[in-house]
């Protein structure tokens, strides 16, 4: 993923398939976000429009988690992205801080215009939605 983000550096779009930052974002959103799936599945199983705070995670497993999950796969993007010859992959996103300001809003407001997110994986990723639910609404689910 990382090796064709470097071949495919200072290009607007890619013909083929997303930027390895608009991969790399959807991945740690999904990472970041499946401590709270079992909640998500119970309230819609029960009919509930929302989901009791009762349902979550408590805070400390959910910390556990990031730290035992989310924030190895963080850093091993970085040492992957150094490895061939993208010192400056982060950098380029935007920063750590704004990529997880993106993956909050997703996890907090759901689907947004690409003008409501600060970097470039998550302004993909919001322009490419529409056509994913399409196709996934076509296949049945």
């Amino acid at each position: 993923m990382l090796i064709i983000e470097r071949e495919e550096r200072g290009k607007e779009t890619s013909r083929t398939h997303p930027f390895a930052e608009t991969r790399l974002f959807m991945l740690l959103a999904y990472l970041t976000e499946l401590p709270f799936i079992p909640a998500y599945k119970r309230a819609k199983r029960e009919g509930l429009e929302y989901v009791p705070e009762e349902y979550l995670s408590s805070d400390s497993v959910v910390s556990e988690y990031l730290a035992t999950v989310v924030e190895p796969v963080f850093a091993s993007s970085q040492i992957l992205a150094e490895a061939v010859g993208l010192a400056d992959f982060w950098e380029d996103l935007g920063g750590a801080e704004a990529f997880f300001a993106d993956i909050e809003t997703v996890l907090s407001k759901g689907h947004q215009p690409p003008e409501h997110f600060r970097t470039k994986g998550a302004k993909q990723w919001a322009e490419l939605k529409p056509t994913n639910d399409k196709i996934l609404r076509a296949l049945g689910y």
